[in-house]
């Protein structure tokens, strides 16, 4: 396994039994799209841009609030599209969330755009169609239920606590 997966020891030792082809893959990836960062209202936004294509495709992360889980996807669509996938900073509220996103948006100069979303990605689409309509030309929902604010509520109280839960409970918890 290449070693330049990550310098953190506590890391790397997750991909040592990852098959050297993926790495090298993911490794690609991250030269080819490389992290960018903007201060926006107070807060620092990590995001992935493709920076070609004519239309423009917003993929918001799934639970992980890590862009880069979905770096094949983004590698797929960004031969035809500007892929534009953020990080989540840490926002409690999810209409603070959408703003903060539009306000990305903003700063890159994208006015229209696609957008696709599964699990609590999908929950950032529908929360960002309903806020912002007149923004959104398409979209895409897989695996994902309506947003409502009990749901919200539960799953903000639950994010805090998996952030607390050790690695491999995490795992146990997934693999279930």
């Amino acid at each position: 396994m290449d070693e330049s997966i990550s310098t953190n020891p506590n890391i790397s030792r997750f991909y040592k039994d990852v098959p050297e082809a993926s790495v090298k893959e993911l490794l690609e990836f991250r030269e080819r799209y490389p992290y960018q960062e903007v201060a926006l209202d107070g807060r620092m936004w990590r995001y992935i841009d493709s920076g070609a294509g004519e239309e423009v495709l917003l993929i918001p992360a799934g639970g992980t609030t890590i862009a880069e889980v979905s770096f094949i996807s983004i590698a797929h669509f960004a031969q035809n599209f500007r892929v534009i996938a953020p990080d989540y900073p840490p926002i409690e509220e999810i209409q603070e969330l959408c703003a903060g996103l539009i306000a990305l948006l903003d700063y890159l100069d994208v006015s229209q755009f696609y957008t696709m979303g599964g699990s609590y990605g999908g929950w950032m689409v529908q929360s960002l169609v309903r806020q912002y309509p007149q923004r959104i030309d398409k979209l895409v929902i897989t695996a994902v239920g309506p947003p409502d604010e009990e749901n919200s509520r539960e799953l903000a109280r639950l994010i805090g606590w998996l952030r607390l839960a050790p690695t491999f409970m995490l795992r146990w918890m997934i693999n279930r």
